[in-house]
């Protein structure tokens, strides 16, 4: 059976089942919410929540407070899974449930910090990214992965780039005055910067224009406005800058 993403992972179950206050059964529902709500059999449920710190669990009647718990858990051909009240319930516990999209991409930002990123500063900013999308705080985000590329676009033209970046630089203004730091080249505003950098060919028209829409995004975020946002926007949000900033530089 294919396992699914996971939605807490295992070693945070044992933050979620002890706490104060929550039933056998609610105790139960909230182990069939890790490893992605993939379905569990008794025998796993029971595994899960001993290594959680559960050790009665072993003895527990599983089935039967399963069984109790109506219209929240189900028992199918693979075992028993969640259905969505008992999501909506063990969210209302306190237990974050967060969509696949969302642990893709928390996972790809965490690993290509683990993997990738050399730059301090940028791990730094991509990692209070991280924090605020799993937590939900999707302007914060929003603002700080965007951050977290541009610091790491300004590094390159700084390691890699800087002579042909000056050179277009000025050719589009006299005044200009060579940058040979991150903070020269943070005195630009950062759409003049991406037209800068793509007429030297760091990145393609297309890559431009995507960047131009996060950076749209970015200032949105950052003024008080009546701007929405939702995980799956904030998700595309940050994918994009996965595949086209944090992989590529």
């Amino acid at each position: 059976m294919r396992r699914e993403r996971e939605l807490y992972k295992n070693e945070d179950l044992k933050l979620y089942v002890n706490s104060n206050g929550l039933s056998q059964r609610d105790i139960i529902l909230i182990a069939l919410g890790s490893e992605g709500c993939c379905p569990k059999n008794v025998t796993d449920v029971k595994k899960s929540l001993v290594e959680a710190g559960q050790r009665k669990a072993s003895v527990w009647p599983i089935s039967t407070r399963l069984n109790t718990a109506v219209d929240m858990a189900i028992k199918t051909v693979d075992g028993w899974e969640l259905t969505n009240q008992g999501k909506e319930h063990i969210q209302n516990l306190g237990v974050p449930l967060k969509s696949e999209a969302v642990i893709k991409v928390s996972m790809d930002l965490r690993n290509l910090v683990e993997t990738s990123i050399k730059d301090s500063v940028t791990k730094e900013f991509v990692l209070e990214a991280v924090g605020c999308f799993e937590a939900s705080h999707y302007r914060a985000a929003v603002l700080l992965s965007w951050v977290g590329a541009l610091n790491l676009l300004y590094e390159h033209v700084c390691s890699q780039r800087l002579n042909d970046f000056n050179v277009e630089a000025k050719r589009r203004d006299a005044k200009w005055k060579d940058a040979t730091t991150i903070d020269d080249l943070a005195r630009l505003k950062e759409y003049d910067f991406l037209q800068i950098a793509s007429a030297t060919s760091m990145f393609g028209k297309s890559v431009k224009n995507e960047l131009e829409q996060r950076l749209k995004l970015r200032n949105g975020c950052g003024h008080p406005n009546s701007l929405a946002l939702g995980e799956n926007a904030v998700a595309n949000h940050l994918e994009i800058l996965i595949l086209n900033v944090f992989k590529k530089f």
